[in-house]
């Protein structure tokens, strides 16, 4: 086998895994959607978002290695691309026009 054909492999590999942990982040995320949705202004569904800021936790530490992105690589790929506009999202409620309802 060529070295690019390794290359291949192992980037086909990982975009598979990515893909995996992308549908799992988007499990977690979906509950942020609604409450944003709604201006968190529905106590169920603002209280099921904050339910599962534990797995957001959970899902970086699982995920972000000593590299500093969820690929596991030097440079970002899909998955950093796809999770971290999205977790930024949230971060950027406090101090905003949504901060009393967070």
């Amino acid at each position: 086998m060529v070295k690019s054909d390794l290359d291949f492999q192992h980037g086909v590999l990982a975009t598979e895994r990515h893909q995996g942990e992308i549908n799992k982040f988007n499990q977690i995320h979906k509950d942020f959607r609604a409450a944003i949705n709604c201006e968190f202004s529905n106590p169920e569904l603002t209280e099921k978002f904050e339910e599962k800021l534990y797995e957001y936790e959970n899902f970086f530490e699982e995920n972000l290695l000593q590299i500093g992105y969820l690929s596991g690589h030097e440079l970002p790929m899909m998955i950093d691309f796809h999770v971290f506009p999205m977790v930024e999202r949230i971060i950027m409620l406090e101090n905003g026009p949504l901060d009393s309802h967070f």
